[in-house]
């Protein structure tokens, strides 16, 4: 997975697969942040997406590191609490 910002766009690319969401994304402190999951699709979404799409993902960072960190998000849709966690490693903008 790529992930690139700029803003309140987050550009979330599947490096296997080549999709691609943009997500929104609010900063509600230093460490989290509401995402609203493919808020600016291009594409017209189906019913279970657009509802998604206006649901924020409650995102917090748990753990940074020099090359990654770790964030923990929570999502409520369709009474359904999902959660989990991820790792991001970042990537020097100058690197190909």
């Amino acid at each position: 997975m790529e992930v690139q910002r700029q803003g309140d766009l987050q550009l979330e690319t599947d490096t296997k697969t080549g999709l691609a969401l943009k997500n929104k994304i609010i900063w509600t402190g230093d460490c989290s942040y509401n995402m609203y999951i493919n808020a600016f699709s291009e594409n017209k979404l189906n019913k279970i997406d657009s509802l998604i799409s206006i649901t924020p993902a409650l995102v917090e960072i748990i753990d940074v590191q020099s090359d990654h960190y770790v964030c923990m998000w929570k999502l409520k849709v369709l009474n359904k609490d999902l959660q989990g966690i991820d790792t991001i490693y970042f990537k020097n903008s100058q690197e190909k």
